[in-house]
């Protein structure tokens, strides 16, 4: 008899389960506890080998960002190294020093977190950076460059070629206080029209799911936060390579994320029996579900739906969700064949909400 798994990933065999009245209790009972401390002792040994590596680096005022900043492939160290950006332009740490020169490969959506960090320090220091592009790999300042990395932070303009398959939709910044939906309706389309070099079908699911996305920003993405997140800032980037013909489109903000206002939402009350785990993951996984907002709004909590349908339009959707620690990845086809939505859970926190959402655009 192969060992059975219980709710808790704990393995029972048939001697677990046998013996006198009462004793197979006991003896699972304990088996689940021993599993219990056994996880929290791992769990509190890696976390302090973290945390000393974080000092030293907080130390020297000096982060060095890895070869690969890839939320799909290196989650755990990109989203740390960007953790760490953070805490130190927000906290009592002196940062002087981002160092780019080991990059050598950065995926659209790291790259539009990146920048989210950068511009937040660059405004915190009252627009003083400046960039040691002479010590950044030529691919990477090239690619950077094309996003409109130097534009965004109002850095002196670099020199770079725009060469390759991929092309972009360069990073743009916005405020709630400021966002006009007919604009960026506009601003949107005709990017996404300039990259592909046409309209594209089943659109206005995409950009209706995009200002509901900068909508949710207003109404509980930032909690009462102050100086330049009281304006409730959010950006988006977007890229499209001509070979494969995959359109992707990022956006970001950096607020508390969907487990937390869900969490604090009215309708959390009526769907907690439906989720098993109640970890970040599951928690988008039941928004994806239910399509609650704390608004209590019937024509609220859409967004998430609009950017669904539009990916199930075509070959190899996917729409990809990041939010506080928990990711959520559905694959969508035509023929719903290969369709599948896996919730992952993450040991760092993304610092707010990530949506990705890509498409195989036909010829």
């Amino acid at each position: 008899m192969s060992p059975l798994t219980n709710k808790m990933g704990v393995q029972l065999s048939r001697q677990d389960l046998g013996g006198q009245k009462g004793n197979a209790y006991r003896r699972i009972k304990r088996k689940i506890w021993l599993e219990r401390q056994r996880k929290k002792k791992f769990l509190k040994k890696s976390t302090n080998k973290t945390y000393i590596n974080e000092n030293l680096i907080l130390n020297k005022s000096k982060i060095i960002l890895p070869k690969n900043l890839d939320y799909t492939g290196n989650y755990e160290k990109t989203a740390k190294h960007f953790r760490l950006i953070r805490e130190s332009v927000r906290g009592n740490n002196v940062l002087k020093t981002i160092d780019f020169s080991k990059i050598r490969s950065v995926s659209t959506s790291a790259a539009l977190v990146l920048a989210s960090e950068v511009d937040c320090w660059n405004e915190i220091v009252s627009g003083s950076l400046v960039a040691n592009v002479e010590t950044w790999n030529t691919g990477i300042k090239n690619l950077l460059g094309q996003m409109g990395y130097f534009d965004l932070l109002n850095l002196p303009n670099i020199d770079y070629s725009s060469t390759g398959n991929t092309v972009f939709i360069k990073f743009q910044r916005g405020y709630k206080k400021l966002f006009k939906e007919g604009e960026v309706y506009k601003h949107l389309k005709n990017e996404i029209e300039r990259i592909v070099g046409n309209s594209i079908e089943h659109n206005n699911n995409l950009y209706d799911g995009l200002a509901e996305a900068i909508t949710n920003v207003s109404h509980h993405a930032y909690d009462a936060q102050k100086g330049f997140f009281e304006n409730k800032p959010w950006w988006v980037s977007g890229s499209f390579h001509k070979k494969t013909r995959k359109l992707c489109v990022t956006f970001y903000d950096q607020g508390i994320g969907i487990p937390k206002s869900l969490s604090q939402s009215p309708f959390y009350k009526r769907i907690i029996n439906f989720i098993t785990e109640h970890n970040d993951s599951k928690k988008i996984a039941a928004a994806m579900k239910y399509k609650r907002t704390s608004t209590r709004k019937s024509e609220r909590g859409l967004g998430l739906k609009d950017l669904e349908t539009f990916a199930e339009q075509f070959e190899n959707g996917c729409l990809s969700i990041y939010s506080g620690k928990g990711s959520y990845r559905n694959r969508y086809s035509k023929n719903k064949l290969s369709s599948y939505s896996r919730p992952f859970e993450n040991n760092t926190s993304i610092g707010g909400t990530l949506i990705e959402w890509s498409v195989i655009l036909p010829q």
